[in-house]
């Protein structure tokens, strides 16, 4: 090029965000008076040499591991006497989360596969039985007690149940996989076969009386059920999964799974409203969404499908059952990722606009757990990367001067405005962008 030419370098900082070079070196036409006023270079030109940037250098922008903040903030939860709110043996809310955050450090161990992650597994599942035996006063490694605890919340033994699964899952140890049993039998004895109403009888309660048959514990029993019977091939888990199916299949069809714009279904009513999936509900309640209702759905009925050709077969049940749960999965995937219920106006990133206390935080990093273990078994990952990477993003963005991730991963400022302890409100945030990291993982 002519002396007169493009023979100038001059720093542009700040015109790409992702993907590129943090600062771009562009060849500018140096004008033949010498100077670098009047800059001529054409947009369109300059954003063709962004895409070629783009595309010859590394992504540099990637999720942050919350994995060590985590542990961090676990081990002090742990150790806090169980009479205390921000005990994760507190039946309050510290218990259940507990277990759903030792799902999340399965998860991780499982596709990160740090250094030592086998040990670190049995390490975080034995902590987590303590807290267990702590909270409830059952050791749930033994025997089934002679008497039904009763401390807990129904559900609770379901993300207990679900987090012991995999760990046994990975570590084949035969005291987790009695854990899980363990959790089941207090589900079924405690959380089922009350109640007098139509369909009712079907389903399972959080608490009794006084509680609720929503979405989560009856997506929880689901799950167990479905999982037991493809491990052990007992006729009692396959009896729990044919009857919870029922229910979900009556509620269905009644309205509880409906569809939503732009496309896809969602399952209500969430579970933050406190009452049952009845008659009374799923008329009044339509318009109240949960994140954590419709990632939970999701991985009750992909664990039914994989045991489908031996659920047995019922009057009104769909006539090809794992199409149905297919289509149902897939219709609330197209759901998540696009209803302004479930994603904060144009932006794609999930948020939550009723349910934001503690046990509201964790909604969107169940739904990020199923939605990518979904997504995975079915070989359609790529077809949600970008909305998985860009969560996983948002999520796991720390705040200025914050040490943990942020409640909202749409909204800025956004926090926990109702309930709980401090030090549970950093679990459950922490651990929900954790959730979307160990999303992130199986595309990365």
């Amino acid at each position: 090029m002519g002396a007169s030419d493009w023979r100038r370098f001059v720093e542009v900082p700040g015109l790409i965000s992702r993907g590129c070079l943090g600062v771009l070196w562009i060849l500018v036409r140096r004008e033949g008076d010498g100077s670098t006023a009047g800059l001529s270079f054409p947009l369109t030109q300059l954003n063709f040499l962004c895409n070629i940037i783009h595309f010859m250098t590394p992504d540099v922008s990637v999720p942050q591991n919350g994995y060590t903040n985590l542990l961090n903030i676990w081990n002090t939860t742990k150790a806090i006497d169980k009479t205390k709110g921000d005990s994760l043996a507190n039946l309050t809310y510290g218990f259940w989360h507990a277990g759903n955050t030792l799902d999340t450090f399965l998860d991780y161990y499982v596709r990160a596969k740090p250094e030592g992650y086998q040990k670190e597994a049995v390490a975080r599942t034995e902590e987590g039985i303590k807290v267990f035996s702590d909270a409830v006063d059952v050791d749930p490694t033994g025997n089934p007690p002679s008497k039904l605890p009763t401390k807990a919340w129904w559900d609770d033994y379901g993300w207990w149940g679900v987090a012991f699964l995999k760990a046994y899952r990975l570590t084949n140890a035969g005291r987790y996989l009695q854990c899980v049993k363990n959790c089941w039998d207090f589900m079924d004895q405690g959380g089922r076969h009350q109640g007098d109403q139509p369909f009712e009888q079907d389903g399972t309660w959080n608490h009794y009386p006084g509680g609720a048959q929503n979405l989560i514990t009856n997506s929880l029993f689901l799950n167990l059920s479905a999982q037991l019977y493809g491990l052990t091939k007992e006729q009692k888990y396959l009896d729990g999964a044919n009857a919870q199916f029922q229910w979900f299949y009556h509620w269905f069809t009644k309205g509880a799974l409906t569809p939503v714009l732009p496309g896809g279904k969602l399952v209500y009513p969430s579970c933050g409203l406190g009452v049952s999936v009845n008659d009374k509900s799923v008329p009044k309640d339509k318009g109240h969404y949960w994140t954590g209702d419709q990632g939970a759905v999701i991985g009750a009925l992909s664990e039914l499908l994989q045991i489908a050709g031996n659920v047995a077969p019922f009057k009104d049940d769909p006539a090809d059952l794992a199409s149905y749960l297919k289509d149902a999965c897939n219709a609330i995937v197209l759901a998540v990722t696009s209803n302004d219920h479930m994603v904060y106006k144009d932006t794609g990133i999930l948020y939550e606009p009723e349910w934001i206390d503690p046990n509201g935080a964790v909604g969107k990093g169940v739904l990020m757990r199923y939605l990518g273990a979904w997504l995975q078994s079915q070989g359609t990952l790529n077809s949600r990367k970008g909305f998985i990477i860009a969560n996983a993003l948002k999520a796991t963005t720390t705040p200025a001067g914050e040490e943990y991730f942020p409640f909202s991963w749409a909204i800025p400022g956004v926090e926990i405005s109702g309930g709980g302890y401090d030090l549970i409100k950093q679990l459950t945030q922490q651990c929900a962008g954790q959730d979307a990291y160990n999303a992130y993982l199986l595309v990365a």
